[in-house]
């Protein structure tokens, strides 16, 4: 009998302590590690439509060279920002190297293109650029570029929808003076008009370009950095501010010698999904700007990062005549990521050719099976104004209509 006691009490023991372990476990918080999918699965890389928007013609804004801001989904339509300039304002930065002054704008302005698919097609909007220079003698009288779009949770002024711009703007004042910094627009519609906010600019010129805003539990966070600039991040609570550096920036650096990206970064984009800031961004090996592929790193509070193992997720080199992906923007659609970017070619002199630079997408899966509707087709390029044929694109005996792996 005394047996039996013990042997009941000992289970009644074990049954408490049983208990309270799940208790624990249950008022717990946090109490599995933090994941990123992305980094356990791997990516697996899908050629994407090259180019994916080329320039106007040579009388058109644009028709000298664009290149990638943003990217955004909003109902069913997407909606991709880019900045782009023409052959005039060519011609105007080539005299200003001649004589050493500047008279004209020759800066970038910003346009958009729609599509009902993430891979297209696109649309140049009618109305583009929707973004044009300030008046001369202002802050943004030269340029305005790398614009980036955040649509507000709620308007603070009884709009049914509101939609914010950041962006990169240069200028001189009436007094001479060179002015640069990153101005807001506000607009009910992705597509415009966008209205200047009144206290441009809203932060002195960072160095490097403005790469992507993100709100993350009603705080704000601005990346910055690219064209060889460590990128670094600011703070802010309301759209125009203030905004507040992050104390121990930079936050990513170019790679050590020897590395794939050892010679800098171009500008980012950064996305926030589940708990995870992801970065998607352009790197190069030294000299700058040279032979850009797209790597990725991400984090789990926006600060502090880790840069993927398996970088550069997309070489250039997989891509036929490119010779850098810059200015990479990115969006989410599990099991997808899809890459946006400035497309630059290896058989082009960026100043004598009709088209120094067109925009172009590859996409990312992680997950093995997957099937993507777009048609393979076999061509080594396209020269300018060049369009391909059916006939001179044979499938391959083993291609179907969509891209698939099983």
């Amino acid at each position: 009998m005394k047996n039996f006691k013990n042997s009941r009490m000992l289970v009644i023991a074990i049954v408490a302590l049983l208990l309270c372990s799940f208790a624990t476990m249950a008022n717990a918080k946090n109490v599995a590690p933090k994941r990123n999918v992305f980094a356990e699965r791997g990516f697996i890389h899908i050629l994407g439509p090259n180019p994916a928007i080329m320039t106007g013609d040579e009388k058109a804004w644009d028709g000298w060279n664009i290149e990638s801001s943003d990217i955004i989904k909003d109902k069913n339509t997407y909606y991709w920002y880019y900045h782009g300039r023409s052959i005039v304002e060519r011609d105007n930065i080539q005299k200003e190297y001649k004589t050493g002054k500047k008279e004209h704008p020759s800066g970038y302005r910003l346009g958009i293109a729609t599509a009902p698919t993430p891979l297209g097609p696109w649309t140049k909007y009618g109305k583009n650029p929707i973004l044009d220079y300030g008046p001369l003698d202002t802050w943004d009288g030269w340029g305005n570029a790398c614009a980036c779009i955040l649509k507000a949770r709620e308007s603070d002024d009884g709009d049914a929808e509101k939609y914010y711009m950041w962006y990169n703007g240069w200028g001189r004042t009436k007094e001479g003076k060179r002015t640069r910094g990153i101005g807001l627009a506000t607009a009910s519609n992705p597509l415009g008009p966008w209205k200047r906010y009144e206290g441009n600019p809203i932060i002195e010129w960072p160095h490097g370009w403005l790469c992507s805003v993100v709100e993350v539990n009603g705080k704000l966070h601005m990346y910055h950095g690219g064209d060889g600039v460590p990128f670094s991040l600011a703070t802010a609570d309301k759209p125009e501010g203030p905004w507040t550096k992050y104390k121990y920036n930079p936050l990513i650096t170019r790679g050590d010698w020897g590395d794939w990206d050892d010679g800098g970064h171009s500008e980012a984009k950064v996305l926030y999904r589940e708990g995870v800031f992801h970065f998607f961004y352009g790197g190069s090996p030294y000299p700058p700007q040279s032979f850009e592929s797209i790597g990725y790193a991400f984090s789990f509070d926006g600060y502090n990062w880790i840069e993927y193992s398996g970088n550069p997720v997309v070489p250039r080199e997989r891509t036929p005549d490119a010779s850098a992906f810059g200015e990479v923007q990115a969006l989410i659609e599990p099991p997808y990521v899809y890459l946006y970017y400035t497309l630059r070619y290896n058989s082009r002199d960026f100043w004598k050719a009709p088209r120094g630079e067109d925009l172009g997408i590859n996409v990312l899966s992680i997950d093995p099976r997957f099937s993507l509707s777009m048609p393979i087709l076999m061509m080594d390029s396209l020269g300018p104004r060049q369009s391909s044929r059916i006939q001179a694109c044979p499938r391959r005996p083993y291609d179907t209509a969509p891209i698939s792996c099983t």
